[in-house]
C-alpha cells in the first residue's frame, strides 16, 4: 500500500504523538508498505530515511501553542497544502493517516475530494476542554469546531482511540462505535525495561542523598510547569530536593524568569533531549511530575513506570489507569491545591527514605 501521513510536526520534533507515528511508519515500512509524508515542518532525513517526503510546509508556528498567532500559522499550513494538491498526485494513495485537529481537518478534505480512506489517530482529545486548554473561549471554539468536523461530520473517516476514556468521549459526541478502534499506546520495552546510566545526574554532580524531581515535555501553558517551581520553593527549606526540567516551548523564558525570581538554585533547565537519552534522563530522577491541565496519553508516563519511577500526576483520565495512588505514584487535583499536593507527596517520599544515604 501507498500510505500518506499528514502531520503538523514530524519526529524528532514534537512529542509523544510524533514518536508514535515515527515508530508506526518504521513498522509499516518493514512490512513492505510505501510511506509518504506531508509535514508542517522540515524533516530530518538522517533519521527518517525510510519515508518519502511529498511536501514540507515550514510555517514556523508553535504547534503546541493555541494563540491567535499560532492559529494564523495553522491556517497558512492548511492553505499551502490545499493549493499544492494537484502537483502532489494525491489520488495515487491508498490510505491517509493523520492526527491532531488541524492535520485531521486537511486530511478529511483531501480524503473526501479524492475518495481516499482516512484514519485519524486520536492521541489527545480536547472535547469540551478546548477553552480551558487554549485559555481563550474564541480559540477554544475554533479548535472544537475543527475537531468535530474531522471526527464527526466526515462519515468515511475511521478513528483509532489510544484510550478507553477517549473512546467514551467520542461515542458521547455522536460518533458511531463501529467507526472507532481502541488501540492503546505502547512503548519499546527493549529500551525501557533495562537499566541505563543516569548521565544527567552524573554530569551535574548531584549527590546520591538528593531527591531529584523531573519534568520531561513541552513547556506550554497547558502543562502548568510553574506549579513545580512553586512546589520546589516550598521544598527548599532543607535543601534536600533538586529539579530537572527538560523541554522547550513558548513558556520557557517565563519559567526561567520565575525560577530566578524564586531564587531556585537547585533547578536546571535542559533543552529538549534526544529521544535516545530519555531512559538516561528518567534514570537520573527519583520522581516524575506531570502537572498538566490536560493530556493525551503521555508516553513518558509509561516509560517511567517501566523504569520503576514514582509519578506525581494530575487527575487525567488516561493516567489514572496507570497509577495506583500511594503505590507507584500519586494523583493530584489538576485545578486547585496542586502546589500543596506536590509538596506533600514529595515530603512523603522524603520521610520514606530519610534513613537512606543513597537513593539510587
Amino acid at each position: 500500500m501507498k500510505i500518506l501521513f499528514i502531520t503538523e510536526k514530524w519526529f524528532p520534533e514534537g512529542g509523544g504523538g510524533e514518536i508514535y507515528f515515527y515508530n508506526l511508519t518504521k513498522k509499516l515500512e518493514k512490512h513492505g508498505h510505501k510511506i509518504y509524508i506531508i509535514s508542517g515542518s522540515p524533516i530530518d532525513t538522517n533519521i527518517n530515511n525510510h519515508i518519502n517526503i511529498i511536501y514540507e510546509v515550514d510555517v514556523k508556528h508553535n504547534y503546541r501553542s493555541h494563540s491567535i498567532t499560532s492559529i494564523i500559522g495553522r491556517i497558512k499550513y492548511i492553505f499551502q497544502i490545499l493549493l499544492k494538491l494537484n502537483s502532489m498526485k494525491i489520488k495515487d494513495f491508498d490510505l491517509i493517516h493523520t492526527t491532531s485537529p488541524v492535520a485531521s481537518f486537511i486530511s478529511s478534505i483531501i480524503g473526501y475530494l479524492f475518495n481516499i480512506p482516512v484514519i485519524i489517530s486520536v492521541l489527545t482529545f480536547g472535547g469540551y476542554k478546548w477553552p480551558e486548554i487554549t485559555h481563550n473561549r474564541l480559540n477554544g471554539f475554533i479548535y472544537r469546531l475543527i475537531e468535530r468536523f474531522s471526527l464527526k461530520i466526515m462519515p468515511k473517516n475511521m478513528i483509532i482511540s489510544i484510550s478507553k476514556e477517549f473512546l467514551k468521549y467520542l461515542v458521547k459526541i455522536g460518533i458511531k462505535r463501529e467507526k472507532i478502534k481502541y488501540i492503546p499506546n505502547a512503548i519499546n520495552l527493549d529500551i525501557f525495561s533495562k537499566h541505563h546510566t543516569p548521565i544527567f545526574k552524573k554530569k551535574y554532580k548531584i549527590s546520591n542523598n538528593k531527591i531529584i524531581l523531573g519534568y520531561l515535555g513541552a513547556l506550554e501553558k497547558v502543562k502548568d510547569v510553574s506549579s513545580i517551581l512553586y512546589a520546589l520553593k516550598k521544598l527548599n527549606d532543607d535543601n534536600k530536593f533538586f529539579l530537572f526540567i527538560a523541554g522547550n516551548g513558548s513558556q520557557k523564558l517565563k519559567l526561567l524568569k520565575l525560577s530566578n525570581e524564586l531564587n531556585l538554585k537547585n533547578c536546571i533547565f535542559l533543552d529538549k533531549i534526544n529521544y535516545n537519552s530519555v531512559p538516561n534522563f528518567l534514570e537520573s530522577i527519583n520522581i516524575l511530575i506531570l502537572p498538566s491541565i490536560s493530556e493525551g496519553f503521555p508516553t513518558v508516563c509509561l516509560e517511567s513506570i517501566a523504569l520503576n519511577k514514582l509519578i506525581i500526576s494530575t487527575k487525567i483520565e488516561t493516567i489514572q489507569n496507570l497509577i495506583i495512588h500511594g503505590k507507584n505514584g500519586y494523583i493530584i487535583n489538576p485545578n486547585k491545591d496542586k502546589v500543596d499536593e506536590i509538596y506533600k507527596y514529595c515530603k512523603d517520599f522524603e520521610k520514606k527514605y530519610q534513613n537512606h544515604d543513597d537513593l539510587d
